[in-house]
């Protein structure tokens, strides 16, 4: 989910767009998905292998999907370690809490002994292409250095199953719209998220069946792709901010670029829900999967409950793509001289203007996952966040 409504994403459907391609993993352009909002399903846990996941290690467990993953593994009765260098939403009630840098390999060692099953969720986002040295070294050593460490750990220790948080970004450096699992990883000159996330990604998926104590360690990727719901505390403290600073005024391209989002239940059940399906045999060893609520939008339409709640109109205006890139690569430039992180970088241009959406058949099929909340019930439980959000702004 590309932050900010500063310049905002107006959306719409467009006339005579053609619609995705089921037998290729790669998009029309501007392909146009079909409503699937009757696939939601009651919330609440779905079926999956009865496989005992022992003690389970989460790590990023201070950020949003860390914590409520911590808090899900724990009300099903498991024992759970959590792992991060802060928790600014408090340490997580039910866990043995550690505080260490993933960096560390003696922290490491000692949060994955004789853990049984370990959710990655860890890492640092950072969508500039345009980076110092330093700042991408800093990125790496975490995003991928931190998942190697990790994964020598979990062996280490004898762990048999390893979900990794993953990110859409992994193929994004064109446009998609129903893409699937086929897809390639993205190349080429890529932001430092994307390229940290499929380097991480592909050394997770290439463990498994790695030696891992007297066993063996099978692995899974779980791609998401905007995450968003009550708490959340990234996405809508933004765009809230933005949208009362008056900063909700103009469109970029007209808002073109579709994309996926899940909400955090659903998120944090397809988590558990591979990790069941890791082991002899498994149906996700060695597996990515896309997982997103199966109701691809604009970034304009997904906020457009935020701005109605805070009592404000869509804006109009747009503007052509070319100027506003050019302004988001001067972002980048000043960043790279010192100055402030970019307000918009170009890799979130790019995901404003092009479709990026995937389809959750895989999930569906081989872990038999299903989004049970969809946008509007969504929204309508994040509103009080998005009301206390405002109330703190005044």
């Amino acid at each position: 989910m590309a932050p900010g409504l500063a310049l905002s994403r107006a959306g719409g459907r467009e006339p005579g767009a053609p619609t995705a391609d089921p037998r290729s993993p790669f998009a029309a352009p501007f392909g146009t998905p079909e409503p699937v909002s009757d696939q939601h399903e009651p919330a609440g846990d779905q079926d999956g292998p009865g496989v005992d996941l022992g003690r389970c290690l989460v790590t990023g467990a201070g950020g949003y999907l860390g914590s409520e993953l911590v808090k899900a593994l724990a009300r099903r009765g498991l024992e759970v370690r959590a792992f991060d260098r802060a928790y600014p939403r408090g340490a997580p009630a039910g866990a043995e809490v550690f505080t260490a840098d993933v960096r560390s390999e003696d922290a490491l060692r000692e949060a994955c002994a004789d853990v049984d099953t370990v959710f990655h969720c860890a890492s640092v986002i950072n969508t500039v292409a345009l980076a110092r040295p330093a700042v991408r070294d800093e990125v790496w050593s975490i995003n991928v250095g931190g998942t190697e460490k990790l994964l020598a750990a979990a062996r280490a220790a004898g762990a048999r199953r390893f979900v990794y948080t993953s990110s859409v970004n992994v193929v994004v450096d064109r446009p998609y719209a129903g893409g699937d699992e086929r897809a390639p990883y993205a190349s080429g000159k890529l932001d430092l998220y994307t390229e940290t996330k499929a380097a991480a990604e592909k050394r997770v998926l290439d463990a498994d069946g790695a030696p891992s104590g007297d066993g063996v360690l099978h692995t899974a990727a779980i791609r998401p792709g905007g995450i968003y719901g009550p708490g959340e505390p990234q996405h809508f403290p933004r765009s809230v901010r933005e949208i009362l600073r008056g900063m909700y005024v103009v469109r970029i391209a007209g808002g073109k670029g579709w994309a996926d989002n899940v909400y955090i239940d659903d998120l944090v059940e397809a988590h558990r829900l591979a990790a069941t399906h890791l082991g002899e045999g498994g149906a996700a060893n060695g597996q990515a999967y896309f997982i997103n609520d199966g109701e691809p939008q604009s970034y304009f339409d997904f906020f457009g409950p935020v701005a109605e709640a805070l009592g404000r109109t869509p804006p109009r205006l747009s503007v052509p793509a070319a100027p506003v890139h050019a302004v988001a690569f001067l972002a980048e430039l000043a960043h790279y001289l010192g100055g402030p992180y970019p307000f918009l970088t170009r890799m979130e241009l790019f995901k404003l203007v092009h479709h990026h959406w995937f389809s959750v058949d895989k999930a569906r099929r081989e872990l038999g996952w299903r989004p049970r909340v969809g946008h509007a019930e969504g929204m309508r439980r994040s509103m009080d966040w998005v009301r206390e959000l405002a109330e703190r702004h005044q």
